[in-house]
């Protein structure tokens, strides 16, 4: 994500803050006595924000749970104090500054968890980001940006496993997937488009390496085209999105 290492700080009025690079996150806490628990913001609640529930023992000291959910996670530019935060790079920070502020907060907490609602969209287009991440590097989105791990349903993690395998296995440009890709393509993109996926897709000679280097102009085309391998591989996409939850060890 990032070298630098963030540096937790307090100002003169005692609000706590993160800084990373030339990012700076304010961190908010707000404390729900009657329902035990307590909210961490970075930012705004547009950013991060997260609870962890917690008892409390017989002289009224608190004892934290051993896990923190992220309850949001996103991109806003007001997310920095400085309004400024760069979408991609700033997002990485953030969620750096937030396992690291946890670490030096609470000896106890060993695991972050968080849903994964992960989209990017474009004209009313929504693409998941774990298929879309699956394709291009093997890995769903919050395990490949930061290594969180999915929780699935036993049948579910075998389906992965094998889609995983096959996909990973086979995902070379052949005869076979450019003759699948000429009959399913041809309804959904113009011809100029389609002529440049096709050339870029022979020269890269595997489907990854196409995605890492490729630009879709726009994403109506990357929707069609992670269908189509869908289609090709016999995967089911919605393995890929469907409010998931990851899990994170931070004490490793």
């Amino acid at each position: 994500m990032t070298s630098q290492k963030p540096l937790i700080f307090k100002d003169l009025n005692k609000k706590k803050y993160c800084k990373i690079n030339n990012n700076t996150f304010l961190i908010k806490k707000r404390k729900n006595s009657t329902m035990k628990y307590v909210e961490f913001y970075l930012g705004n609640k547009k950013c991060l924000t997260s609870t962890i529930n917690y008892k409390e023992n017989n002289k009224f000291k608190k004892i934290f749970n051993n896990t923190i959910q992220i309850q949001s996670f996103g991109y806003d530019k007001s997310c920095t104090i400085k309004k400024d935060m760069q979408l991609g790079i700033g997002t990485d920070r953030m969620m750096f500054c937030f396992i690291n502020f946890i670490k030096q907060k609470f000896d106890n907490v060993k695991y972050i968890t968080l849903t994964d609602n992960a989209m990017f969209s474009c004209k009313n287009i929504k693409i998941p980001m774990s298929t879309y991440y699956f394709y291009k590097y093997g890995k769903m989105y919050y395990s490949k940006k930061y290594g969180f791990k999915p929780i699935f349903k036993k049948n579910d993690e075998e389906k992965y496993k094998k889609f995983k395998k096959i996909y990973l296995d086979k995902n070379y440009v052949d005869k076979k997937f450019l003759d699948f890709f000429d009959m399913e393509i041809k309804n959904n993109l113009n011809k100029k488009e389609i002529r440049e996926i096709r050339e870029k897709l022979i020269e890269h000679k595997n489907i990854q390496s196409f995605l890492q280097n490729y630009i879709f102009s726009n994403c109506l085309f990357l929707k069609n085209f992670l269908d189509l391998l869908g289609k090709y591989y016999n995967i089911d996409n919605e393995l890929f999105f469907c409010q998931r939850t990851f899990i994170k060890n931070i004490k490793k």
